[in-house]
């Protein structure tokens, strides 16, 4: 979905997406910074002080909804490349206002020269050493091999992890079509199949036809700057070495078949019987994965069967809460009734980083600002039950 707030009124542009968009943010801030940000870049930070429109929304559960306002067409008349965030584009419209667009997953990266460009996902050959194929114009690099013992590379930051084949090395080419990179049979019969999002290098793991027993597959893994951690729940996580918040995760592996399932997450036939194992063998750490032999084998299966490692940049867009942003009454002081301007989610930011849990008895409350061109947003989370979370944001007079 994407946000776009315009100086002197406010729409939702209904699942408008970047192109092969996953979904999270590059530098690890949270939905609401991500607002703030792109709120600084729509009215800038200069000591004049833009007042948006009042615009109706937010009601209490005692009012009654007001009169709708028909806004004119708005045609945007070029894009304000100087306002752009990793989030966010600004355009100029016809009629004078200004319209940010604020969307979930990143739209741009930074270039070498620290400006912010659209991003492109397409693989392109490239002459790194050791690499054939890659992508730069993204939120992170990945880079693909020719040898099998060298598949691919994900870097970040000074940061990286190497993906390669255990064995023996043996030469391989890489089949690139946009975003999607093969390695066609590479891995005892199985394809190995990457695709380049703005948020994930994703990797699959393609079985054509029922393998004649149990099947597993083991992966060199090179880190820079990191260690990996394997997870209770079955992901890796890589972190720094004083330790933290994970710069990247492998969530846990699921494995899907070919046949349609309306009521499955992945459109198909799936199950969440695979494993992911970090092990140290001969000085360098492995990933093993292994699929469930009986679901392979079951035959009610309709191949080919894909199983999905994940390589993510930690936090994405899928982890963050849901949120509503509008202006609020102006005349009325900004905290002194919570439940003018509720949302129910299933949790919030409190103040000073954190998340307030949805839990126990009793309202508990906690606020947040970020300064907005001399004024503030404020977010505002009352927690009003054991289930239930409100969440007011505000413009902040």
């Amino acid at each position: 979905m994407a946000l776009a707030a315009t100086v002197g009124g406010t729409a939702v542009l209904s699942d408008q997406r970047p192109e092969g968009s996953a979904s999270a943010h590059d530098d690890g801030t949270g939905l609401f910074d991500r607002l703030g940000d792109a709120a600084r870049g729509l009215v800038g930070d200069g000591p004049g002080r833009p007042r948006p429109e009042v615009i109706s929304a937010g009601l209490s559960v005692h009012e009654k909804a007001p009169a709708a306002k028909v806004w004119p067409p708005q045609k945007r008349v070029k894009e304000l490349t100087g306002k752009r965030t990793a989030n966010s584009k600004t355009y100029q419209l016809s009629d004078g206002r200004t319209q940010a667009e604020i969307s979930a997953a990143p739209v741009h990266y930074k270039d070498s020269k620290g400006r912010y460009q659209a991003i492109d996902t397409t693989v392109r050959p490239t002459n790194e050493k050791g690499y054939v194929q890659g992508n730069r114009t993204n939120s992170f690099t990945s880079l693909f091999g020719d040898s099998s013992e060298e598949l691919a590379r994900f870097e970040r930051d000074g940061r990286s992890i190497e993906l390669g084949l255990s064995g023996a090395a043996k030469a391989v080419m890489p089949k690139v079509s946009g975003s999607t990179v093969t390695y066609a049979g590479v891995a005892g019969g199985a394809d190995v199949v990457y695709d380049v999002t703005p948020t994930a290098l994703k990797e699959e793991i393609v079985l054509r036809e029922v393998p004649a027993g149990p099947v597993s597959w083991t992966f060199t893994l090179g880190t820079a700057g990191l260690t990996a951690q394997q997870r209770e729940d079955g992901s890796i996580a890589f972190v720094r070495a004083g330790g933290g918040e994970p710069v990247f995760v492998m969530p846990p592996p699921f494995m899907y078949d070919d046949k349609d399932d309306k009521n499955s997450p992945h459109g198909k036939v799936w199950s969440e019987k695979v494993t992911q194992k970090v092990a140290l063998a001969g000085g360098r750490s492995t990933i093993t994965v292994t699929p469930d032999a009986g679901w392979l084998a079951d035959p009610a299966r309709v191949y080919p069967v894909v199983v999905d490692p994940t390589i993510k940049i930690q936090p994405v867009p899928d982890d963050a809460q849901d949120v509503q942003i509008y202006k609020g009454n102006p005349g009325h002081a900004y905290g002194q009734d919570p439940t003018t301007w509720p949302l129910k989610v299933g949790k919030g930011y409190k103040s000073g980083g954190g998340v307030l849990p949805v839990g126990g008895r009793g309202a508990q409350a906690a606020t947040r600002t970020v300064d907005v061109g001399g004024s503030s947003i404020g977010y505002r989370v009352v927690q009003t039950g054991p289930n239930s979370v409100n969440v007011g944001t505000y413009w902040l007079n």
